[in-house]
């Protein structure tokens, strides 16, 4: 019988975790405390650290309503503005809060047809 013990390289265990995954991590921290203390809960939430910019994460925060997004912007000091969206600019509002928390930039967000936004 043979064992064979198989160790990480020496580049591997000198460089440790990418900076693509410190950067998920970072953004999964930021989040886990952004939803801890939010007063509204986003419909869905995507973190994205992109292959090309590995030290860049963000979070994407979609929200039911303006209301909620307006409460996320006024809860974590970010910039909200509501604008027409650029595809269809006569019929659907933009509403974001745009920011960053512990160093992670944010922007939640809602399309809304004009009549509801106003």
């Amino acid at each position: 019988m043979t064992a064979q013990i198989t160790k990480p390289s020496a580049q591997e265990a000198e460089t440790g975790p990418s900076s693509q995954l410190r950067s998920y991590m970072a953004a999964v921290s930021a989040l886990e405390h952004m939803l801890s203390t939010s007063p509204a809960m986003p419909d869905t939430v995507d973190v994205r650290v992109y292959s090309f910019a590995p030290n860049s994460p963000s979070l994407h925060l979609h929200c039911a309503s303006v209301a909620d997004v307006e409460a996320i912007g006024r809860h974590f000091a970010a910039t909200v503005s509501s604008l027409p969206h650029r595809t269809d600019p006569d019929s659907r509002l933009y509403t974001s809060a745009v920011g960053e928390f512990r160093g992670v930039p944010f922007t939640a967000w809602i399309l809304t047809d004009s009549a509801v936004a106003a």
